[in-house]
């Protein structure tokens, strides 16, 4: 048997095909609801919120890092219960009709489900663990990521250096330290 995970890009260059993208998410899931295909839906940004100072990863003196900042939040799950499948439901499309069709905001949320930068290379890195962790918990043989996004993420990318506590950039010096929002 096959599941799937859905990872939602979060950022603020989807603000104009968010209700889209979010109305053929539905579709896909409640196929996968229906026909019982065990699902995940995840959105990746690195908005920050209140957690301002947590790590997605632990880092070792020389690792490369992608998107410190990343942040995978799981909005629907075929685990819920019916009832709490509809109220995620209703609070994802109340979430994507923020935005209309020219991305203005339409009203307020949660500042940690505003739309923020596409942390995307971090987002895979960090979906593994969750991939594999999905695939064990539902006793699945293969599981399939589906990335729903609209193009190229940071360039977040750098060296951990321990003794600093910041990332020695790959791109033009760009270097920040551990809690630097990003």
């Amino acid at each position: 048997m096959s599941g799937l995970i859905f990872n939602l890009d979060w950022s603020g260059s989807m603000c104009d095909n968010m209700t889209g993208t979010v109305k053929q998410l539905i579709n896909l899931i409640s196929f996968c609801k229906k026909v019982n295909i065990p699902f995940e839906v995840y959105s990746f940004t690195d908005r920050m919120g209140e957690e301002r100072n947590v790590k997605s990863f632990d880092y070792k003196h020389g690792d490369a890092v992608y998107d410190p900042g990343v942040k995978l939040r799981n909005y629907i799950s075929s685990r819920m219960s019916n009832k709490e499948y509809n109220n995620a439901l209703l609070n994802l499309c109340i979430l994507a009709g923020r935005f209309n069709v020219n991305g203005y905001v339409s009203y307020n949320c949660p500042s940690a489900d505003e739309l923020s930068s596409t942390p995307l290379n971090g987002a895979i890195l960090l979906s593994e663990h969750i991939i594999r962790d999905f695939k064990k918990r539902n006793n699945l043989e293969s599981v399939h990521a589906v990335w729903l996004t609209d193009g190229e993420g940071n360039r977040n990318t750098g060296k951990w250096n321990a003794e600093k506590r910041f990332v020695e950039s790959f791109h033009n010096n760009d270097n920040w330290k551990e809690g630097d929002r990003r």
